[in-house]
């Protein structure tokens, strides 16, 4: 492949060249030729492989790209970026990086510093630098976890740090192998005279005196004696002790002791010497050390088996997931003999190869053998490959993305508890801010995810058990996929806190627990169900993570929008669907049911039966499936539903978004399945109630929804709560297109039409909306009512129609302008107009207009004019003159607000003007 023979032209031309001298021959003019193809093609390859992370990208002109590798080769140094801005800030970057590495701190590659032996760290530190001559440490944990090699580290420190000389002895003696003779190990530890037993030929020293000066090393100092302790405390208080056989006189050394130890610290220790030991730390067990060290510790052995043997080597994903899950009874002495035999054994058959392949079937018989779900998580999918130049760390980037990006998560809703703490900011703010923060997390998780639930067997696991908890929410697949997803990406891990970060965790846990009683409660059901169901333990930061996910799916009132379920067959492909749709929309719009491909159609239609019933569907309800059954599923809903209920086919996440997008604007069922059907390949029915039809007034606007949606509060406000009445916002457009046979007239009883403009339906009664302002719409109301409603409540709205629809209430309701200026300055430029056109406009059409063009200013204002005008280029061409006088009166307006009045505004006050002096 083209690709692959560029890079390794590229690496030898690195390797061999003198970069600053020869930097010509790495641009990719120079490379095509080498290869004699178009520049654009090598090029394209050379971006591909710089956005691999295999080549550094010098940005001069030309630009030049180098092999990386090669040049951390060169350097014994790495960068982490991979673009300069020239060849002399590459060189700059290297020799930071070279002098980072010679001031680097001899426990920062220590698998787990920054997590499970962060603490152990510290402690380690203090008792090393702690003036004048440092601190004894006593190192506990099993077997195999790494003491001694802790102990090693330890000294190499105090020499780094100055507290030893470069020179000073690092003296280790097991205590374990004199266990049997006491006599012998205190002999070994202090020394002994000639003479003080039967072979004593000569005086002795003893690991105290060979240590001065330098670090003594006592393993398994639970097998010292009682005596010998005592003597060895003494040691510890005074700076002095005798050989064995000696009887006066003392000896001195300046000795730092370290102690390590596999046994209960009280049941072999005196409780006299563990008091002169200040510092006790302890070394987990491996599998206490969480997923993420167990991973780093496999591909470490592997590497040093690649380096040790030469050759690549490819482990599986299954013997990895293996080598995770195992329980190590060794620790990590067990797992390096793991790696080792595997290796050995593939590399025995395999020798003349270039690289060698493990598998499962690999290992030893135990590990072969062993089955085991209950560590849930994980899981690399792919497969890994070795080289004996691996970057470790670059290879773990992926797996501790995920918990770096969970621990940001906590830590952002930390400072932002802490300033609502310390009042900076409010509880609303504190709130959206904590919204914003799991927006930008759940984000992350659903696009990372998206590839990922196919080929895990883990998360699918979660995400068929987590079922049962779905039954908590209306949400159905919703939850249990962002519950799944989170558990699966956490990976039973505990996030890196420190002290005061945990208090301000279960300050702000305390705080959710009081604030959202009824959200938490919810949350509190969900854990128990995981626990029992799953045997998971969750942590505080998990309930605080729950509760604000339920709490953000309840903060949005969507009982005035169309409902909308996505409905497919699997584990998680609705709730994929739904997620990505509902995060890139900024709204909880849809709602998923995951079906199992077993599940029959009538199970189906139960569980769709059970949310009309729970929910309010008056608006509609659209259901998005796949294939197959799941489209006769509407002719088992008839009869049953309380609005009309769409069913569209050949779901996608590119059809949830368009029609997403339609529903948050507010528009109508049947223009969404047309638009929808005009866009998309699929299929769609709408089903309407048989019930009656409920009695509605309708609102509508011929400039858009926006100001249909307004009228129709004011007339709420004019309609007592207790009448049974609807009022319902509508497309202007398409009541005039539709007219009667709209399909809003077979879910409504229509009483009548209220808006800037008559939509003209045939039998429907309107009422402008400039008539209600003037005081002319009472006669015609009582018309509409007088059959529903007695005198006394047709009087009622008519006082109320007459207190909110003023100018002044209803300029106020459609605008955040200030009433008073906007009504002055619109009243300036009519006259103008009235002057410039030579007419004299009616009250109704100077009302028209107040409201027509004080909307018109907020939209400008807010940057979203009308830019949909019918036939635009016509009315600009016929119609410049007036086009020019409205500029002209209203450029005050303009100048006040600082906005420009587009020509497809104009039309629509042109049309206002036309219609009203036509009817006139």
């Amino acid at each position: 492949m083209l690709k692959n023979k560029i890079y390794h032209h590229i690496k030898e031309l690195t390797r061999n060249s003198e970069i600053e001298k020869d930097s010509k021959y790495f641009s990719a003019e120079e490379i095509s030729h080498v290869f004699q193809v178009k520049r654009n093609t090598v090029s394209h390859y050379l971006n591909e492989l710089h956005e691999d992370g295999l080549l550094i990208k010098i940005n001069t002109r030309p630009v030049y790209f180098l092999d990386k590798e090669t040049l951390i080769q060169k350097n014994q140094a790495a960068v982490k970026q991979n673009l300069f801005a020239s060849l002399e800030e590459m060189k700059n970057s290297f020799a930071q990086s070279i002098d980072q590495k010679q001031n680097k701190d001899i426990f920062e590659d220590l698998i787990g510093v920054n997590g499970s032996l962060k603490k152990t760290i510290e402690q380690v530190k203090t008792s090393v630098l702690y003036p004048p001559k440092g601190l004894p440490i006593l190192i506990t944990g099993p077997t195999g976890v790494g003491k001694s090699y802790l102990a090693n580290l330890i000294y190499k420190y105090s020499v780094e740090m100055g507290a030893i000389s470069k020179d000073a002895p690092f003296i280790v003696f097991n205590c374990a192998q004199y266990y049997n003779n006491p006599e012998l190990l205190s002999t070994n530890l202090f020394g002994y005279v000639k003479g003080t037993f039967t072979g004593a030929n000569t005086d002795k020293e003893g690991m105290l005196e060979k240590a001065d000066q330098g670090i003594l090393f006592l393993d398994e100092i639970h097998r010292l004696s009682p005596e010998g302790q005592e003597k060895l405390f003494n040691f510890m208080d005074k700076g002095i002790f005798r050989r064995m056989g000696e009887n006066h006189g003392e000896r001195t050394a300046e000795v730092r002791l370290i102690f390590a130890t596999t046994a209960e610290l009280d049941e072999f220790l005196l409780g006299t010497f563990l008091r002169r030991i200040p510092i006790i730390t302890n070394i987990p067990d491996l599998q206490e050390r969480g997923m993420n060290e167990k991973l780093h510790f496999i591909y470490s052995f592997f590497l040093e088996e690649s380096k040790l043997l030469g050759k690549n080597i490819i482990i599986s994903a299954k013997a990895i997931d293996r080598l995770q899950k195992y329980r190590f009874k060794g620790n990590i002495g067990e797992m390096i003999n793991a790696v080792k035999y595997a290796c050995a054994r593939e590399y025995s058959k395999h020798r003349t190869e270039n690289q060698i392949n493990i598998r499962v079937s690999s290992f030893q018989e135990n590990i072969l053998t062993y089955s085991d779900l209950d560590k849930l998580g994980g899981g690399i999918t792919e497969d890994v490959s070795i080289t004996p130049e691996t970057d470790i760390k670059r290879l773990l980037e992926d797996e501790n993305q995920n918990l770096i990006q969970i621990t940001n998560l906590f830590l952002h809703l930390n400072k932002t508890f802490e300033e609502l703490k310390t009042k900076k900011i409010t509880k609303v703010a504190f709130e959206l801010k904590a919204n914003n923060e799991m927006n930008q997390f759940l984000d992350y998780m659903i696009f990372k995810m998206m590839k990922q639930q196919d080929k895990d067997l883990i998360l699918n696991y979660l995400l068929y058990n987590l079922n049962g908890v779905t039954s908590l929410n209306n949400n159905f697949g919703n939850i249990s996929f962002v519950i799944a997803n989170y558990l699966y990406l956490k990976n039973n891990n505990e996030l890196n806190f420190n002290d005061y970060q945990l208090k301000l965790r279960d300050q702000l846990h305390q705080f959710i627990m009081n604030n959202d009683q009824e959200v938490y409660k919810q949350t509190r059901n969900m854990i128990y169900m995981i626990d029992s169901g799953l045997d998971i333990q969750l942590s505080p930061e998990d309930e605080i993570f729950f509760t604000l996910y339920l709490k953000s799916l309840t903060t949005d009132n969507s009982n005035e929008r169309i409902k909308v379920v996505v409905l497919t067959h699997g584990y998680a492909t609705a709730s994929s669907i739904a997620n990505v749709a509902n995060r890139m929309l900024k709204i909880n719009i849809f709602e998923a049911f995951d079906m199992p491909v077993e599940v029959s159609v009538k199970e189906i239609v139960n569980k769709l039966k059970q949310y009309i019933e729970n929910t309010d569907i008056q608006k509609g309800l659209i259901i998005m499936v796949d294939t197959g059954s799941l489209n006769d599923i509407y002719s088992q809903l008839q009869g049953m539903i309380k609005g009309p209920v769409a069913v569209i086919n050949n779901v996608s996440t590119q059809m949830a978004l368009d029609i997403g997008n339609m529903i948050s604007n507010n528009y109508e069922m049947e223009v969404i399945m047309q638009k929808a059907l005009s866009v998309n390949k699929t299929k769609f029915k709408i089903i309407y109630p048989e019930s009656n039809k409920k009695k509605a007034v309708i609102t509508t606007c011929m400039t858009g929804m926006g100001t249909a949606n307004k009228i129709k509060k004011l007339l709420e406000e004019s309609i007592p709560v207790s009448q049974d009445i609807c009022v319902e916002a509508y497309e202007y457009k398409m009541l005039k297109s539709n007219g009667i046979l709209d399909s809003l007239f077979q879910r409504y009883d229509v009483l009548a039409i209220v808006g800037t403009d008559d939509p003209q339906i045939s039998g429907k009664k309107y009422i402008s909306l400039e008539n209600l302002i003037s005081g002319r719409g009472e006669e015609n109301l009582s018309k509409v009512f007088g059959d529903i409603f007695n005198h006394e409540t047709i009087s009622d709205i008519n006082r109320n129609i007459v207190r909110n629809f003023s100018l002044e209430r209803v300029i106020h309701s459609l605008t955040i302008l200030n009433t008073d200026n906007i009504i002055k300055q619109i009243e300036e430029a009519i006259i103008k107009l009235e002057v410039l056109m030579h007419k004299q406009f009616t009250n109704d059409l100077k009302i028209s207009l107040y409201i027509h063009i004080s909307c018109m200013i907020e939209r400008l204002i807010r940057q979203c004019p009308i830019t949909d005008y019918e036939n635009l280029e016509n009315f600009e061409q016929c119609q410049g003159k007036f086009i020019n006088m409205v500029k002209t009166a209203f450029s005050v307006i303009e100048n006040m607000y600082g906005v420009n009045i587009i020509h497809s505004e104009i039309g629509y006050i042109y049309d206002i003007i036309t219609l009203k002096l036509q009817g006139n």
